[in-house]
C-alpha cells in the first residue's frame, strides 16, 4: 500500500512532503531536532497536523487546514509502530503478546495463536513463545515486538530507531532479519545509524530543520548527495565548484599547517572525540584524524585541508525540485 505524506505541524516547525511506494522502505535521516519523530507521530496518528493531507492508498487518513477536516484515529489506521522500547505486555507470555493484534481484529483465539506462532517462527523466536517479557534479553524482546507488529497485518510499518536500545552484538542479526521480513511491507524507518539506511532502505529522505532537504534512491544519495544536509547525514564532506560536486570522507582529509597546492584554507571551529579518531570541524568540512596526526591544534587556528585525488568523487550538481 502506498503512503503519501504532505503534512505540516506549525507548532513544531515541520512541513514535509514524501511518498513511499508499495512494499518500499524509506529511511528518514537527519540531526536531532530535524523533525523525524514528529513526522512519525503524524503518520501514526499520535499527533494531528495543522495543515495538509496524509493518504494510505486511496484512503485519506488525515486532512487539515485548507485541505478540509478528516481524522482517522490511530487504532483504525492499520499502521504499526516499532519503537526503541518493545513495550511488551508484562502480564502476557510471548505468544499472547504477538496474538494481541489478531485478537483485536476479532480473530478466534486459535487463529490468533496460529498467526502468532507463524510470525514468531519467521523472526526466529518460536522457542520464546511461553516466556514472559521480563525474562527476555533486549534482542529477544525486540524480535518479539517485531513479530507482534507484523502479526497485526499492518499496511505500513513505522520503525523509530529500532536498534538504539540494543547491545552491539544483538543489532546485526536483527537488522538482517528486518531486511528479510520487510521485503514486501511498506515501511518508514527513522534512524541515526547510517548502516540502517544501507541495509534496509530502498529510498532515503533527509530532514533538516523541519523540511525535506533531499530525497532519492538509497544507493544514489549515499554516494552522491546534492545538499550539505544530505552530505552531513551520510557522513561525507561536500564541496561545490564550477557546477560540480566533490564528495569525500572526513577520514580522507589531511590537515596541513601551511598552504599546499590544491588544499582548502579553513579555520578550526571545534575539536572533539569521534570513536578512535579526533574530529576537527572547519565550517561545513570535517576531518577525522588519528590523535598522533592532530598535533598542537586549537579552535581558531588557520589550517589547510588536503585530500588525495583518488579519495574524491566528482559528479554534476543537479537542480533539486520540491
Amino acid at each position: 500500500m502506498s503512503l503519501e505524506i504532505d503534512v505540516a505541524l506549525s507548532s513544531r516547525g515541520l512541513a514535509a512532503r514524501l511518498a513511499v511506494a508499495p512494499g518500499e522502505t524509506l529511511a528518514v535521516l537527519g540531526p536531532n531536532g530535524s523533525g523525524k519523530s514528529t513526522l512519525l507521530g503524524l503518520v501514526a496518528g499520535t499527533l494531528r497536523p495543522s495543515d495538509g493531507t496524509l493518504r494510505l492508498g486511496s484512503t485519506t487518513l488525515s486532512a487539515a487546514g485548507s485541505r478540509g477536516a478528516v481524522w482517522v484515529p490511530p487504532h483504525r489506521r492499520r499502521i504499526a509502530l516499532l519503537a526503541q522500547d518493545p513495550c511488551l505486555f508484562p502480564h502476557l507470555d510471548v505468544a499472547d503478546n504477538v496474538a494481541f493484534g489478531p485478537r483485536s481484529a476479532r480473530r478466534t483465539r486459535r487463529a490468533a495463536r496460529a498467526q502468532a506462532l507463524t510470525w514468531l517462527d519467521r523472526v526466529g523466536a518460536t522457542q520464546l513463545a511461553a516466556r514472559r517479557p521480563g525474562t527476555l534479553s533486549g534482542g529477544q524482546a525486540q524480535r518479539v515486538a517485531l513479530a507482534r507488529a507484523l502479526a497485526a497485518e499492518p499496511e505500513v510499518l513505522l520503525l523509530d530507531e529500532p536498534f538504539a536500545a540494543l547491545d552491539v552484538d544483538a543489532t546485526p542479526a536483527l537488522r538482517t532479519l528486518l531486511h528479510q521480513v520487510l521485503a514486501d511491507v511498506t515501511t518508514l524507518v527513522v534512524t541515526h545509524d547510517l548502516i540502517d539506511a544501507v541495509v534496509l532502505a530502498d529510498q532515503i529522505a533527509v530532514l533538516d530543520a523541519g523540511r525535506v532537504a533531499e530525497t532519492g534512491p538509497a544507493n544514489v544519495l549515499l554516494a552522491r548527495p546534492q545538499t550539505q544536509a544530505a552530505a552531513r547525514a551520510v557522513g561525507l564532506n561536500l564541496v561545490t565548484t564550477g557546477g560540480r560536486h566533490q564528495a569525500f570522507r572526513p577520514s580522507a582529509v589531511r590537515l596541513e599547517r601551511r598552504a599546499v597546492d590544491g588544499a582548502l584554507a579553513a579555520r578550526v571551529d571545534a575539536i572533539e572525540p569521534h570513536g578512535d579518531y579526533v574530529r576537527v570541524r572547519c565550517g561545513e568540512l570535517l576531518a577525522d584524524l588519528a590523535p598522533a596526526d592532530l598535533g598542537p591544534t586549537t579552535p581558531g587556528d588557520q589550517v589547510w585541508l588536503s585530500v588525495p585525488p583518488g579519495s574524491v568523487q566528482s559528479y554534476p550538481e543537479q537542480t533539486l525540485t520540491a
